[in-house]
């Protein structure tokens, strides 16, 4: 299944975690009471990707300090459905488990760029096979977080106990792995040739209770938007960022025009979406990028009205930026402010 690719440049310096990801399961960890903050452990305001070497230090520390091997599948029962923000979504609104799962894999890069997620039919099953990013170290409590979410709320969403038909880890296993059986439903392998967790076919057209067409045809718009963490040794675009840097000074002079951009830059609006789509990206994705960036940050001051938040990223009127918020992120301008 080919996978979402966007282009942006961020300030982390290896492939992470969506800070969506990451913050509930701080949060759980927390409620179980592991203090990891020593640690810095911690997902600030405005952040949208947390390093994965912090990340997996993180979850190794709090399952020595819970005595958890299997921490991963305890975190996925304790997480609520629709938790993990919205990949979440994306998953638990979709008609049937069959557009489920493609609906993930096709979006799994707006959760980590450490792993790529490829839904392959394999006979009678339909198997999601991780694929781990070349010469990175995983946490192994990661990976079996993302197949026991998946197998939740599969659960959740059918309203019936199912079980996979395979789950295979390349990770050696832990000392015992009872849990990872109990909680699987089958045997679990280890030190195995591939990551997959596969499902049987006659599962998949399965209706989730969850279903909601309309949210799941706008995650489908929004997806593809959210910047993804640049792989590790990645040389940054010299011509987005400066497409960036203009969108950035336009919006402040109440330009958000395309043709702006382009007269802005030299050139004309038909070179300027030419370059802009070879490299697979549109003037409106960045547009939304940089205004879902400069909102949080103005909004969390909390010294800023709304309607001048509005005003001061270009929107015609309030009502474009509540509903374009309310896109990004699920809740109003107001209960972020």
């Amino acid at each position: 299944m080919p996978q979402c690719e966007s282009v942006y440049t961020l300030t982390v310096p290896e492939p992470g975690i969506a800070a969506a990801i990451v913050g509930p399961v701080l949060d759980v960890l927390a409620a179980a009471g592991v203090d990891l903050r020593a640690l810095g452990a911690a997902v600030e305001t405005g952040d949208d990707v947390v390093r994965g070497s912090s990340a997996d230090r993180w979850l190794d520390v709090a399952a020595e300090r819970l005595g958890d091997e299997a921490l991963g599948l305890t975190l996925a029962r304790r997480i609520p459905i629709g938790g993990l923000g919205l990949i979440d979504y994306a998953l638990i609104s979709s008609a049937t488990l069959r557009d489920a799962l493609e609906r993930v894999s096709r979006h799994y890069g707006v959760a980590t760029q450490r792993v790529k997620l490829i839904l392959v039919e394999r006979g009678e099953q339909v198997a999601l096979v991780f694929e781990r990013q070349p010469g990175i170290a995983h946490s192994r409590h990661w990976m079996e977080f993302s197949f026991a979410i998946l197998t939740e709320r599969a659960r959740q969403t059918l309203g019936r106990d199912v079980s996979p038909v395979l789950v295979s880890f390349r990770h050696d296993p832990p000392a015992s792995v009872d849990a990872h059986a109990a909680f699987f439903g089958t045997e679990v392998h280890f030190s195995a040739p591939e990551d997959c967790l596969a499902f049987a076919r006659s599962l998949l057209d399965g209706h989730l209770r969850t279903a909601a067409a309309s949210l799941a045809e706008l995650l489908d718009e929004k997806m593809p938007t959210i910047p993804p963490p640049p792989e590790e040794g990645s040389t940054p675009d010299v011509f987005l960022e400066r497409v960036r840097d203009v969108i950035v000074e336009l919006i402040a002079q109440g330009d958000a025009s395309l043709e702006g951009a382009a007269t802005r830059l030299h050139t004309s609006t038909r070179t300027l979406q030419r370059e802009l789509s070879r490299r697979g990206v549109s003037h409106k994705e960045i547009l939304d990028s940089v205004r879902r960036e400069r909102a949080q940050a103005l909004l969390g001051e909390g010294t800023t009205t709304v309607a001048e938040v509005a005003a001061r990223l270009a929107y015609s009127e309030p009502s474009a930026f509540f509903r374009a918020f309310r896109r990004w992120t699920g809740t109003s301008p107001r209960s972020r402010r």
